[in-house]
Formats: C-alpha cells, sequence, structure tokens
C-alpha cells in the first residue's frame, strides 16, 4: 500500500488549524516565560548576583554569575533540582530565553562549582534574602497586620553519594539532610531556610532561629502580635520557653501519652455514647492544664475527640 507522507495537516475549523509535523526545536516548559517575566519586573535574581562573591578571572567567564543563577533557579523551579538536568536543558530554547543567551548554557560542573565555591559571606547574604523581602515588601510600609504568624517545619532532602553531613534518618528511611524551613503562613513568604545533617532532631535549632527572627520582626511591626504554629517536632521546654520569653502565642502538636489518654477518658466515653444514639459523625474540642515533669509550669492541652 502506498503511503503519502504529510509535512503539514489542515483542519477545516474556523479558525483554521494547521498541524505541522516538522518537529524543530521543542519546549515543555514554555510556562517559565512568565515566571520570568515577573522576575525581570522585581529584578529578583539580579538582586542575587550582586549578593555572590565571584571567585573567577574576569577574562576567563563564559558564563556570567546571573547567567548561571537564571539558569539553576528556573531549572529548580520547573522541577530539574538535580544539577545533572543542566547537561541536557543547556541547549533548551525556553531556558536560553529566560537566560538571554543563543549559545550552549553552563554545563553540570559549571553550575557545581558556582554551588561549591561559594564563601560564608555569600552564604550568609542569601541566607537572609528571604526575610529582607518579607520586612520590605510582605506588607506596605503603613500597614499594621494584627498578626504575623510563623510556621516552622522540617523536609527531607535525599542523599545519593557521600556527602558531607548526610546521615540514614529512621523516619524517613534514607540517607538524607534535614533542613528546616521558617514561613510567614499569611503572605506565604519564606523567611528563613537551614540546611541541618541527616540526624538532626526535628527540633534542633529551632529555638535559636527564633531567638533571631523574632526581634527583628518586632521591631518591622511592634503594633502586630507575632504567633507560632508548628507540629509535634516544636513540642519541646526550650521552645516553649523561647515562646513564652517573646510574648507570643503559640499552637504546638504534642503526641498523646497515658495521661493524656486517662484525663480524657470521659470524654471519649461521652461523645461515642452520644454517637451510638444518634449515628452522626462529631468532633468535639476539651481543654485542660498540664505540666510535665520537665515544665516549668503548666500549659494549656487542647483535645480534639472524632468518632466516625
Amino acid at each position: 500500500m502506498a503511503t503519502e507522507c504529510h509535512n503539514q495537516l489542515g483542519l477545516s475549523f474556523q479558525p483554521k488549524i494547521i498541524l505541522d509535523f516538522n518537529g524543530g526545536e521543542i519546549t515543555s516548559d514554555s510556562g517559565l516565560l512568565l515566571l520570568r517575566q515577573f522576575d525581570a519586573q522585581l529584578a529578583l535574581t539580579k538582586k542575587l548576583t550582586g549578593l555572590v562573591n565571584d571567585w573567577r578571572h574576569p577574562l576567563f567567564i563564559e558564563h556570567h554569575t546571573h547567567e548561571m543563577l537564571c539558569q539553576r533557579i528556573y531549572q529548580i523551579a520547573a522541577g530539574y533540582e538535580d544539577c545533572n538536568d543542566a547537561d541536557t536543558l543547556r541547549s533548551d530554547p525556553t531556558f536560553q530565553t529566560i537566560v538571554g543567551k543563543s549559545d550552549p548554557l553552563a554545563s553540570q560542573p559549571t553550575l557545581s562549582r558556582l554551588e561549591n565555591h561559594a564563601d560564608e559571606q555569600t552564604i550568609e547574604r542569601l541566607g537572609a534574602v528571604g526575610l529582607q523581602w518579607f520586612l520590605h515588601h510582605g506588607y506596605k510600609k503603613r500597614e499594621t497586620p494584627k498578626e504575623i504568624l510563623l510556621d516552622s517545619d522540617a523536609t527531607d532532602d535525599p542523599c545519593h553519594g557521600q556527602q558531607e553531613f548526610a546521615f540514614f534518618h529512621g523516619k524517613y528511611g534514607e540517607h538524607m539532610y534535614h533542613p528546616l524551613f521558617f514561613f510567614e503562613a499569611k503572605t506565604g513568604s519564606l523567611l528563613s531556610a537551614q540546611l541541618r545533617p541527616g540526624n538532626a532532631s526535628a527540633s534542633a535549632g529551632i529555638a535559636a532561629e527564633l531567638s533571631r527572627l523574632v526581634p527583628i520582626l518586632k521591631r518591622r511591626f511592634p503594633k502586630s502580635q507575632i504567633s507560632y504554629r508548628a507540629d509535634a517536632g516544636s513540642a519541646t521546654p526550650e521552645i516553649y520557653r523561647t515562646l513564652e520569653s517573646f510574648e507570643m502565642l503559640y499552637a504546638i502538636g504534642i503526641a498523646s501519652n497515658s495521661v493524656f489518654k486517662k484525663r480524657t477518658e470521659r470524654w471519649l466515653k461521652k461523645a461515642t455514647r452520644k454517637y451510638a444514639r444518634t449515628k452522626v459523625p462529631l468532633r468535639v474540642f476539651y481543654s485542660f492544664r498540664h505540666r510535665a515533669g520537665s515544665w516549668n509550669k503548666q500549659r494549656r492541652i487542647v483535645v480534639k475527640i472524632e468518632v466516625l
């Protein structure tokens, strides 16, 4: 059977649609162009460039710092967090457009050198960007928010080699780093990020970071209530004392135990009996005062009971 090949195929729609099979340069990440436009208006990556100490000789520079930062940041934003992906993406039309370069972009070894040669000054300056950005742009200058709500949480950053301070973590079941993040919940702004060893506890560094962040926030928002919420990883006496020393409101998850179960037994039985009568799922809240052996005072425990 003879086969007839077509480079284009016209469809009888209004307006007319042409299907073109020539291929050419194809990219699946064109949505990054909108993100790049936002970046250009705010000059974000350009500001970051000024914070990086460039150790290279100017006469031998092929890929400038701003170009590499754009390439690496947008590569991560598109889901290509592995630096090895740069070797495939360095000729991608979208990434070349974002960087503003028609020649192949930086390779993985070049980008890795950029990251590995960041000195302490560069790391400290870059680490302060999130907080400074929030202080200047999170709210209008004369705006006084009723509450600044801090969220903190840790996550896993898997490691696949022999990286320094990468350890096996039993909860996640992998070799990893255990970074800690602080956000301002109302605006979603990232205030700080700390790269911790893989075997770091969930609470490691939280009290110290609160001691650093809160005075800065109080100076910028003297009339706002500074509050904090987190999961049970923050349920330590040190963190409680730190929060209370700054007169902060806080809500922190806490694991159940035999003492809590005994004190809430009557409420659970009451809720169970009510469900047995009505067959309607219910959720009720109670609270009581409690002082653990390691605490310096009583604190309020809020209990949620669900019967489904």
